[in-house]
């Protein structure tokens, strides 16, 4: 388990290190465009260096629908979960296909809770053949890229 969460957190920092994109705008309540940020010098990092801290499955961002839903979520759900969080505006949701129907995760809402640390708001659904189940939750995101689902 402890190796599935490493590989996890390793993916997930790797995708991380890629994105170029600001979105200023969407910080501060502007027209949802995003800025390029400024390019600067980076360093070249080895897979085998990066040591992620693991988190609980409890600050996983799905487990609070995980747990409305009786149902368990890949790891590749919470790797589109966490990009959804780093990549989409506000209000523009991303839908994929799960087991048992269709996941859709929306970012609902950026503010900054702390100097320097932001958080979403954000919903996450589960839509099968027979019914439709929606949870609201906040996740902040630290300074390693992660975001962490805030109880």
């Amino acid at each position: 388990m402890s190796l599935i969460k490493g590989l996890f957190f390793s993916t997930l920092f790797l995708g991380l290190i890629g994105c170029q994109t600001v979105k200023l705008d969407d910080i501060f309540g502007g027209t949802d465009k995003a800025e390029p940020a400024e390019k600067t010098a980076t360093t070249k990092v080895e897979p085998q260096a990066i040591e992620l801290p693991l988190i609980e499955t409890s600050h996983q961002l799905l487990s609070a629908l995980a747990i409305q839903t009786h149902q368990s979520f890949s790891l590749n759900d919470e790797n589109k979960a966490q990009k959804v969080l780093e990549d989409n505006y506000t209000k523009q949701s991303t839908k994929w296909q799960v087991i048992s129907g269709e996941l859709v995760v929306v970012p609902v809402r950026i503010f900054e809770r702390e100097q320097g640390v932001f958080c979403r708001d954000y919903q996450a659904r589960l839509i099968t053949a027979s019914k439709e189940i929606s949870v609201n939750s906040v996740a902040c995101r630290q300074q390693d890229g992660l975001w962490i689902l805030q109880e």
